[in-house]
């Protein structure tokens, strides 16, 4: 792996590799913050399909595409998903997964001459809930390439981000359709609230000794992604905190632009700034004070369901009492210690532990 300007490139293939990755979870503004980085500048990297449609639709929109919004192919493009896995972690089995990766960037060939002095990014977002993808990605780069790496993080408040994915994996309008048919599904937030109250811990103490295996357990996922302190764990373990921008949902999406440019001037990158979202569709939500989004939940929120039943509510409740409050707290406390060694989180004015968590509750 070398350093090329502001790309890093393969030793062995000569192609470019991933310089910026954007994670999040789902429902929590990435498609809004990835569109937004594309917009302002940065390239998504693709898998390499001989017959695909993606090759040719960056080198379109490569020099000019601050009005044309990312394509659902690039956005869903998980470039690591198919290589990595927990049981991959030995030096001989990241290597030939590392090899498998690298033929993933074909179209980006001659890194040192086409791409040295653009900015290429893994937009795909889904990396973050899948911790072992951090050692993976360490490894891959290596010292010292993998401290050039930057890691912008979108997080959005647990409780309405659980609702949010709930509802967009399970949309009321095809419960109870023949299985045959798309998005047909047997699920309410009711069973899964019941669920969760089978399935979990007494309390988030005890959570947090068994979260390798909880994070396994697929019927746990949307809880598993509002669970944002040990979320952050893995990354910030692997690596240093000075290579991430952390992002609360709505400080980011009330001025697109101001969230782009803390980027480009915390990493000293050319990103160019534009308050919203640009093209066909930008601002269609027309939410009062919401800023942009793409890609929105119409379901409302519990506290604006006039419909939610009161044992939903209690539930919800207990879930965010039980487990996302003491999460929270406890990612104020990571984010106290990380920002004296350089982690930023946009918009907040303090780094104490208090400061931390009064804007997140504010902001996120």
């Amino acid at each position: 792996m070398r350093v090329v300007g502001e790309a890093l490139c393969s030793t062995e293939h000569d192609v470019a590799l991933p310089r910026l990755y954007l994670l999040g979870q789902q429902k929590s503004g990435t498609t809004t913050m990835a569109t937004a980085l594309y917009q302002a500048g940065v390239v998504p990297m693709v898998e390499y399909h001989p017959y695909g449609n993606v090759p040719g639709y960056l080198r379109s929109m490569r020099d000019n595409h601050s009005r044309t919004h990312l394509a659902g192919n690039v956005k869903e493009s998980n470039l690591l998903a198919s290589v990595s896995s927990p049981a991959c972690l030995t030096p001989t089995c990241l290597r030939f997964a590392q090899r498998r990766w690298e033929r993933k960037f074909a179209n980006f060939t001659q890194c040192t001459r086409k791409w040295r002095d653009t900015l290429l990014g893994d937009l795909s977002t889904d990396n973050f809930p899948h911790g072992y993808r951090a050692p993976t990605l360490l490894s891959f780069y290596g010292m010292p390439s993998a401290r050039r790496l930057i890691f912008v993080v979108i997080m959005r408040e647990p409780l309405q981000r659980f609702q949010s994915g709930f509802y967009w994996t399970y949309g009321p309008k095809y419960f109870g359709l023949p299985t045959h048919r798309s998005h047909a599904h047997n699920r309410t937030m009711r069973a899964e609230l019941a669920m969760l109250r089978a399935e979990l811990p007494p309390d988030y103490a005890s959570a947090v000794p068994l979260w390798p295996r909880l994070v396994q357990f697929r019927p746990l996922d949307a809880w598993v992604r509002s669970m944002y302190a040990l979320n952050w764990k893995p990354w910030l373990k692997e690596f240093h905190p000075s290579q991430f921008v952390a992002l609360p949902m709505r400080w980011a999406l009330e001025d697109v632009g101001r969230a782009t440019q803390l980027v480009a001037e915390r990493f000293g990158v050319a990103l160019h700034r534009q308050a919203h979202i640009l093209g066909d569709g930008a601002r269609r939500v027309g939410i009062s004070g919401e800023g942009d989004r793409l890609n929105p939940q119409a379901h409302p929120s519990v506290a604006e369901d006039s419909e939610a039943d009161a044992q939903n509510r209690e539930d919800l409740h207990w879930l965010a009492t039980t487990f996302f409050a003491p999460d929270t707290s406890e990612l104020a406390r990571a984010f106290a210690r990380a920002m004296p060694h350089g982690l930023v989180l946009g918009g907040a004015q303090g780094s104490s532990e208090n400061d931390v968590l009064r804007f997140l509750n504010e902001s996120w």
